[in-house]
């Protein structure tokens, strides 16, 4: 892990699901469009950027000898400077990041209701692959 980042466990920091909602809202809201394919990819246990700055990644893309490694499971959101004022990542274990992308892909399909067979399916894919 990186020794000038700033670490949040979702499920116990506010400003860590804010970065975590915020990072769903600009591609719900202003990258419409990269939605499936970002589940698309999620469904291969990838991770996205939304720039240099903004990005998440799976357990399984780190390798163990790499100091972005963060454990066997999970999801790790980066918001690099100047996306923040200082380097913070925030960890959401399976189960978390799963209830995040059910909740947004709830707000997608407000606007995109035509997709929901095809998030549907995506999301039982994810399901299955993170083993929640």
């Amino acid at each position: 892990m990186y020794s000038d980042t700033r670490y949040l466990q979702y499920s116990d920091d506010e400003k860590g699901k804010r970065l975590v909602d915020d990072f769903y809202f600009i591609l719900i809201n202003w990258n419409m469009k990269k939605y499936i394919p970002s589940l698309q990819r999620n469904a291969q246990l990838e991770g996205i950027a939304q720039d240099e700055e903004i990005r998440f990644h799976f357990a399984s893309e780190v390798e163990k000898d790499d100091e972005e490694y963060f454990g066997d499971s999970g999801v790790m959101f980066y918001y690099d400077y100047p996306a923040e004022e200082e380097d913070t990542a925030i960890f959401l274990t399976n189960e978390e990041f799963f209830g995040v992308l059910q909740e947004k892909s709830e707000e997608y399909l407000q606007k995109h209701a035509e997709d929901r067979q095809e998030v549907a399916e995506l999301l039982k894919e994810i399901r299955k692959k993170l083993n929640v």
